[in-house]
């Protein structure tokens, strides 16, 4: 039976988008992998490269949150820069730096309004309280 679920997630941005439009982004790491994104060196790591990247103008990021086995982001991008392109060098960066193993791929969705970026910074700020 064919799995109702692509391979591959098509993660190109349309070009009728504004520019700054934020995506909710989740990415995780392979279930075979032992480490944990909290511990708090790994944390401290994964928080500076977001801001690095920040820095460079690759993505402007909302807000930040680390799990033990994935994360959440708020994340607005580039123009100039490809969101696949953006992720796939930071995970790359942390594979190579930190250890960590990543799951391909990764997911996102489009926050298409101000009461949906409202709710999601309001659920992930009730998770963090949990």
């Amino acid at each position: 039976m064919e799995s109702p679920h692509p391979k591959r997630l098509n993660h190109t941005v349309p070009s009728w988008l504004n520019s700054g439009s934020v995506y909710h982004i989740r990415i995780r790491t392979a279930k075979t992998w032992t480490g944990s994104l909290t511990e708090p060196s790994l944390a401290i790591a994964l928080l500076n490269s977001v801001l690095h990247y920040q820095q460079q103008s690759d993505w402007n990021n909302h807000l930040f949150l680390l799990m033990p086995d994935h994360l959440h982001t708020l994340v607005s991008f580039n123009p100039d820069k490809s969101m696949s392109r953006s992720i796939g060098n930071w995970k790359s960066y942390h594979a190579r730096t930190s250890g960590i193993q990543w799951q391909s791929n990764y997911f996102d969705h489009r926050i298409r309004n101000e009461i949906e970026l409202l709710s999601k910074n309001m659920v992930t700020y009730s998770t963090t309280l949990s």
